[in-house]
């Protein structure tokens, strides 16, 4: 297995990208999109964009860095009913954003084999299918990717379009973490991490409500292990003057 600057540890024969590489490519991504939305002279900035608009910028500054990414990855699933072939992918869970080592073209699906195999299991080659199946969808174990969810509050944002202070913002900080008992119990996965991108008022504080929030997490017995946090300056707009990235382990059970 290649170990470079991507790839940090291995543990179990699997690659594992370390927290604090993963904050700190994130935080050049969404700065390096704040840069380019003020090129633009916008009358907003990065802080107006919601979770899902940051995911491009996200997953091109994972490419950039020399990772294989994957957007909104189906999480694999269980052993019984989502095998069955009248299971939608629709009805499937999916992460925000799946990375592997560059060069991966997909992440293998073990639930479309299992579909693939049962659509022809009353068939005259059900036999050969079910030994084709596993090769025909060869791709990058699940377990040996890392599985990102990603959450984005701000301490001040638009309501209504008007901007001002979040006043849901402690109850937001608290939920952002919930993600990581879905990481935690999913089945198949070994690596996954929660994202949490924050805009502030300054350093000092997202520094301390990123760390309050993740004691809160740890209180609540989450799956949640160690952290790593990354901040960048931002045009103050609306009372955020820095984007703030935390990138936290999940214990993932990796079954």
């Amino acid at each position: 297995m290649q170990v470079g600057r991507e790839w940090c540890v291995v543990m179990g024969g699997a690659a594992v990208l370390s927290v604090d590489e993963l904050a700190e490519v994130a935080a050049e991504a969404l700065a390096a999109e704040a840069a380019r939305i003020e090129g633009e002279q916008s009358p907003y900035g990065i802080d107006r964009l919601l979770e899902v608009d940051l995911h491009p910028a996200l997953a091109a500054g994972f490419a950039g860095a020399g990772w294989a990414v994957f957007r909104e990855g189906l999480y694999p699933g269980q052993s019984g009913g989502e095998r069955k072939r009248g299971v939608k992918d629709s009805a499937r869970e999916r992460c925000d954003l799946v990375l592997a080592e560059a060069g991966a073209t997909r992440i293998r699906d073990d639930v479309e084999v299992g579909r693939r195999i049962a659509a022809a299991e009353d068939g005259l080659f059900a036999a050969v299918a079910a030994r084709e199946e596993p090769e025909r969808a060869a791709g990058v174990d699940p377990g040996d990717a890392m599985w990102v969810e990603v959450e984005v509050v701000g301490q001040h944002c638009y309501e209504a379009g008007v901007p001002g202070p979040n006043r849901t913002y402690a109850g937001e900080l608290l939920a952002a973490g919930r993600d990581a008992k879905k990481l935690g119990k999913a089945r198949g996965l070994v690596h996954g991490a929660v994202m949490l991108v924050l805009f502030a008022a300054d350093e000092v504080v997202a520094r301390h409500d990123l760390g309050a929030a993740l004691h809160r997490w740890m209180d609540r017995d989450w799956p949640v292990s160690q952290a790593a946090i990354e901040v960048r300056p931002i045009v103050d707009r609306i009372g955020n003057g820095v984007l703030a990235v935390m990138v936290v382990r999940v214990r993932c059970g990796g079954g």
